[in-house]
C-alpha cells in the first residue's frame, strides 16, 4: 500500500465517503458535486462512477472488485479512482495541475 501523493489527499477521500451521509460542508459537497458531473460527461463516466460508488460509497469493495464488477482492468479502476480523488481535490481548490514538463519539476527544499 502506498502514502498518498498529496498531503490534501486523505482530506479529499474523506470528503468523497462523507458526501452520501450529507455530514460535510457546503463548499466540500459543491465539489464533490462539480466532479461528479464532470466525470458523468467523460465517455467512460458511468463505468468511472460505479468504481466510486462500490469503493468510497459503498465501501463493498476494494479497487481490484470494482473493476471485476465494472468490468475494467484492475490498472483502469486505480487510475479512474484517482482521477476522481484528484478532481474533487481541484474542485475544492486543494490542487493545481502542474503543467510544467517533467525534467523541471524540482524537489521542495
Amino acid at each position: 500500500m502506498s502514502t498518498p501523493r498529496y498531503d490534501w489527499w486523505p482530506y479529499a477521500k474523506g470528503m468523497i465517503r462523507r458526501y452520501p451521509t450529507g455530514r460535510c460542508t457546503a463548499k466540500e459537497r459543491k465539489a464533490v458535486e462539480a466532479a461528479i458531473q464532470e466525470t458523468r460527461l467523460l465517455p467512460d463516466g458511468a463505468e468511472r462512477l460505479k468504481v466510486v460508488d462500490l469503493v468510497l460509497w459503498r465501501k463493498t469493495h476494494l479497487v481490484a472488485g470494482a473493476a471485476m464488477m465494472v468490468p475494467c482492468s484492475e490498472r483502469t479502476a486505480v487510475r479512474w479512482h484517482g482521477d476522481f480523488i484528484r478532481l474533487v481535490g481541484k474542485k475544492f481548490g486543494l490542487w493545481e495541475e502542474d503543467t510544467r514538463p517533467q525534467a523541471d519539476k524540482g524537489e521542495c527544499m
